[in-house]
Protein backbone atom coordinates (compact mmCIF):
# COMPACT_ATOMS: atom_id res chain seq x y z
CA UNK A 1 0.00 0.00 0.00
CA UNK A 2 1.53 3.28 -1.06
CA UNK A 3 0.57 6.79 -0.07
CA UNK A 4 1.39 10.11 -1.63
CA UNK A 5 3.61 12.76 -0.14
CA UNK A 6 0.60 14.99 0.54
CA UNK A 7 -1.10 12.24 2.50
CA UNK A 8 1.90 11.45 4.68
CA UNK A 9 3.05 15.04 5.22
CA UNK A 10 -0.19 16.95 4.72
CA UNK A 11 0.06 18.94 7.94
CA UNK A 12 3.57 20.10 7.05
CA UNK A 13 2.37 21.20 3.61
CA UNK A 14 -0.52 23.14 5.18
CA UNK A 15 1.81 24.78 7.69
CA UNK A 16 4.15 25.90 4.90
CA UNK A 17 1.21 27.34 2.94
CA UNK A 18 -0.01 29.19 6.05
CA UNK A 19 3.48 30.52 6.70
CA UNK A 20 3.71 31.84 3.13
CA UNK A 21 0.37 33.59 3.61
CA UNK A 22 1.51 35.21 6.86
CA UNK A 23 4.80 36.37 5.34
CA UNK A 24 2.94 37.90 2.40
CA UNK A 25 0.60 39.69 4.78
CA UNK A 26 3.51 41.02 6.86
CA UNK A 27 5.33 42.27 3.76
CA UNK A 28 2.15 44.00 2.58
CA UNK A 29 1.78 45.71 5.96
CA UNK A 30 5.43 46.82 5.94
CA UNK A 31 5.08 48.29 2.46
CA UNK A 32 1.77 49.96 3.40
CA UNK A 33 3.31 51.60 6.48
CA UNK A 34 6.34 52.75 4.49
CA UNK A 35 4.06 54.22 1.83
CA UNK A 36 2.03 56.08 4.43
CA UNK A 37 5.23 57.45 5.98
CA UNK A 38 6.50 58.68 2.61
CA UNK A 39 3.10 60.25 1.90
CA UNK A 40 3.03 61.98 5.29
CA UNK A 41 6.57 63.27 4.70
CA UNK A 42 5.49 64.77 1.38
CA UNK A 43 2.38 66.34 2.94
CA UNK A 44 4.47 67.89 5.73
CA UNK A 45 6.95 69.20 3.18
CA UNK A 46 4.19 70.78 1.12
CA UNK A 47 2.70 72.39 4.24
CA UNK A 48 6.07 73.77 5.30
CA UNK A 49 6.81 75.04 1.77
CA UNK A 50 3.52 76.91 1.23
CA UNK A 51 5.33 80.21 0.91
CA UNK A 52 7.77 78.84 -1.66
CA UNK A 53 4.90 77.23 -3.60
CA UNK A 54 3.19 80.64 -3.68
CA UNK A 55 6.35 82.24 -5.04
CA UNK A 56 6.68 79.55 -7.73
CA UNK A 57 3.05 80.04 -8.75
CA UNK A 58 3.63 83.81 -8.90
CA UNK A 59 6.55 83.43 -11.29
CA UNK A 60 4.53 81.16 -13.57
CA UNK A 61 4.71 77.55 -12.39
CA UNK A 62 1.56 75.58 -13.04
CA UNK A 63 0.03 72.91 -10.79
CA UNK A 64 1.48 70.04 -12.82
CA UNK A 65 5.03 71.36 -12.38
CA UNK A 66 4.52 71.73 -8.63
CA UNK A 67 3.10 68.21 -8.35
CA UNK A 68 6.09 66.85 -10.26
CA UNK A 69 8.52 68.60 -7.89
CA UNK A 70 7.00 66.89 -4.86
CA UNK A 71 6.52 63.62 -6.75
CA UNK A 72 10.23 63.47 -7.53
CA UNK A 73 11.03 64.31 -3.93
CA UNK A 74 8.94 61.32 -2.80
CA UNK A 75 10.58 59.18 -5.44
CA UNK A 76 14.04 60.15 -4.20
CA UNK A 77 13.11 59.51 -0.55
CA UNK A 78 11.80 56.08 -1.53
CA UNK A 79 14.84 55.26 -3.66
CA UNK A 80 17.33 56.32 -1.00
CA UNK A 81 15.47 54.32 1.64
CA UNK A 82 15.40 51.29 -0.62
CA UNK A 83 19.04 51.58 -1.64
CA UNK A 84 20.47 51.98 1.84
CA UNK A 85 18.07 49.99 3.99
CA UNK A 86 15.66 47.85 2.00
CA UNK A 87 17.50 45.87 -0.64
CA UNK A 88 16.76 42.18 -0.34
CA UNK A 89 19.88 40.91 -2.07
CA UNK A 90 21.99 41.07 1.09
CA UNK A 91 24.26 43.87 -0.15
CA UNK A 92 23.34 46.65 2.21
CA UNK A 93 25.81 49.52 1.79
CA UNK A 94 24.90 51.14 5.11
CA UNK A 95 25.84 47.96 6.97
CA UNK A 96 29.35 47.91 5.49
CA UNK A 97 29.83 51.64 6.14
CA UNK A 98 28.71 51.28 9.75
CA UNK A 99 30.93 48.23 10.15
CA UNK A 100 33.94 50.19 8.92
CA UNK A 101 33.11 53.21 11.09
CA UNK A 102 32.39 51.25 14.24
CA UNK A 103 34.59 48.21 13.75
CA UNK A 104 35.99 48.71 17.24
CA UNK A 105 32.55 47.92 18.67
CA UNK A 106 32.18 44.65 16.77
Amino acid sequence: MSSSWKETHGTLFEAIQFEKLLISLMLFLIVAVASILVLSTIVMTVKSKEREVGILKTIGANNHQLVMIFFFQGLMVSFIGYYFFGRCDGKKPIRSVLHKLFSVLY
